[in-house]
């Protein structure tokens, strides 16, 4: 008796494990699409937090009241308490601090300036005197890249100001 298998026995064997695999592959495939969509989702995530946290580090170090040279919705120039001008704005997708980029895809960068009622200060951008009232800045990020957007905020409370 010969050992093997006859061409037959092959082509069922390779017809079962094709319909198995043509089977499987829509939820392999589904699966693969979820994990990406959730790797690239935290990849511009993490980008966008370390920025907020940048962004909320240097604010709260504001100089004092009178150092917001621009208290603007999609800006916010200010001196720090080292005497340094900072500068942050949009710059078509990309959020830049005075000259350099600090995170790209960005859809919209927004600040909202409250007083110490715990009110939205308007107009904006304020002028002279309103920037005096500063007490609280509210900064919204709106990242969005691969179809996807993810929204990021944070209130920023400057440690000198006077009370």
């Amino acid at each position: 008796m010969k050992k093997g298998f006859t061409i037959i026995e092959l082509i069922v064997v390779m017809v079962v494990v094709g319909a198995l695999t043509a089977g499987a592959a829509p939820y392999i495939n589904a699966v693969v699409e979820r994990w990406q969509f959730l790797q690239f989702r935290n990849e511009i995530g993490a980008q966008g937090r370390s920025s907020l946290d940048w962004m909320a580090r240097e604010i709260r170090e504001v100089q004092n009241e009178n150092s917001f040279d621009i208290a603007a919705a999609e800006q916010l120039k200010f001196t720090n308490s080292s005497d340094v001008s900072i500068d942050y704005t949009l710059s078509g997708s990309t959020l830049m601090r005075n000259d350099d980029a600090l995170a790209d895809n960005i859809s919209s960068l927004e600040f909202i300036y409250l007083n110490v009622q715990n009110s939205a200060m308007s107009p904006l951008p304020l002028p002279s005197g309103q920037r005096k009232q500063i007490w609280r800045v509210r900064i919204i990020l709106v990242l969005t890249a691969g179809g996807q957007t993810l929204t990021l905020e944070t209130d920023v409370f400057p440690r000198n100001l006077g009370s």
